[in-house]
């Protein structure tokens, strides 16, 4: 996985995750791009993740607006 998943790939395959899941629209874009920004955002339980910050992430989105 990670980005040079497909470093080793001489041409890309019809299965290739950078294709596969690459966003399709601008709308998509935004929404990975959020994604990205907010990676360290996130609330947590004991034994795992539960969701993002939802203040954190609306600062992050704000400060980006304005």
């Amino acid at each position: 996985g990670g980005e040079g998943y497909c470093a080793g790939c001489v041409k890309p395959c019809p299965a290739c995750p950078a294709d596969l899941h690459r966003p399709r629209t601008f709308e998509a874009w935004q929404v990975w791009e959020l994604g990205q920004s907010l990676r360290g955002q996130f609330r947590a339980i004991p034994g795992g993740v539960v969701g993002w910050d939802i203040t954190a992430a609306l600062a992050v989105k704000l400060k980006r607006w304005a």
